[in-house]
């Protein structure tokens, strides 16, 4: 069961240990979404308020919320996760200035997952929409604390909420939370003013391709651009990537690209091209030309100088691309470099281009579509 109460100003005056509690749980929940090395400390700290009773808590008890509401923020944090991050989705304590953008998450959330009618969405909502006028901070309370172990959790759970599985995910899996993570971490440091750089050693294509989706548009206009060099397993550096650069296409300009013309686009000749040839209408890039030996940095601007080339001879009209991506990472990033930054130029125009990569599934044999650049 979840337990809601609120903390008010009244409350923490008398007992400022409280409020210095409150924060270190915020605080520990926070480094845990890097690295899962706090996971025991956080846990202690909840048991400590883990009374029997709900209204045993310090404060305003608001209201319990179903079994299966741990099941509900996993699916969610699918759904999008930096915009789930950004909205405190899951953490244990958010102070009221966030609350807004809490509630606002979390319905944009649930109505992407078609969850708009769930009872948890409904009552939560409600709940925090009516908070004491002299609240400082909402304390949220799962028991049994779910496990955090950012490593090992699988796709179709949460990121950072979800329980240990003892069951044996695919190394696919686990690197896809891997590759969210360190970008993750990455962006966290230049916000603290830290070096920072995206290094994406040991993860294949289409896990970077998610990672990156998922950092490449901003949240909310006060989210500030981040440009961070690309580092290679072999020690150059490539461009800075640009991350938080776009703004979320709304409804009526994805329609756009429902109605116009499309094309089906393989991303390199003579790559793992069965049956590409019967799908596709041409190939991006050319397999000798950037399988040459030079540094993953030089593969990288090769792959982005040839793109930038091509994406400004596209005709002016909307364009929908499907690229079906088939590896190697530079080249991809080099690409995906490319598009945001068209996107980016192009941004006061009509829709123009909308790109959807294409993925293989090993397992059936066919492509699956991945999350849109536009």
């Amino acid at each position: 069961m979840t337990t809601i109460s609120c903390l008010t100003k009244s409350e923490l005056a008398s007992n400022p240990q409280l409020l210095e509690r409150m924060t270190t749980i915020r605080q520990l929940e926070i480094d845990s979404q890097k690295e899962a090395v706090h996971v025991e400390a956080l846990r202690q700290l909840h048991q400590v308020l883990l009374l029997p009773e709900p209204n045993g808590l310090s404060g305003h008890f608001l209201g319990s919320l179903s079994a299966g509401y741990s099941e509900l923020i996993s699916k969610l944090w699918i759904v999008d996760p930096l915009l789930a991050v950004n909205c405190h989705l899951g953490a244990s304590v958010i102070f009221v200035p966030e609350i807004a953008d809490h509630i606002q998450g979390l319905q944009s959330l649930a109505a992407t997952a078609g969850l708009s009618a769930h009872p948890d969405v409904i009552l939560k909502s409600r709940l925090l929409a009516s908070l004491p006028k002299d609240a400082v901070c909402v304390v949220e309370l799962m028991d049994p604390f779910p496990v955090l172990s950012l490593a090992e959790t699988p796709t179709q759970g949460s990121l950072l909420f979800s329980r240990v599985s003892p069951s044996a995910e695919t190394p696919e899996e686990k690197g896809n939370n891997g590759a969210f993570a360190c970008l993750l971490a990455s962006t966290r440091m230049a916000r603290q003013g830290k070096s920072a750089n995206i290094t994406l050693v040991g993860f294949n294509h289409i896990e970077v391709t998610k990672a990156l989706n998922a950092f490449v548009y901003r949240q909310n206009l006060s989210c500030q651009r981040l440009n961070l060099p690309v580092m290679y397993s072999d020690g150059s550096q490539a461009r800075p990537f640009p991350l938080y650069a776009l703004d979320m296409p709304n409804q009526s300009e994805r329609d756009v690209f429902d109605r116009c013309e499309s094309l089906h686009v393989g991303m390199m000749s003579a790559r793992h091209a069965d049956g590409l040839d019967q799908i596709t209408q041409m190939y991006w890039f050319q397999n000798y030309y950037l399988s040459q030996t030079r540094t993953e940095a030089e593969t990288d601007e090769m792959a982005y100088q040839h793109t930038r080339e091509m994406l400004e001879q596209l005709p002016g009209n909307s364009l929908r691309i499907y690229f079906y991506q088939t590896g190697m990472v530079p080249v991809v990033i080099g690409f995906w470099r490319a598009v945001v930054e068209y996107v980016i130029a192009h941004r006061d125009a009509a829709p123009r281009l909308q790109i959807v990569p294409m993925f293989a599934d090993k397992r059936s044999g066919k492509y699956e579509r991945g999350r849109c650049w536009c």
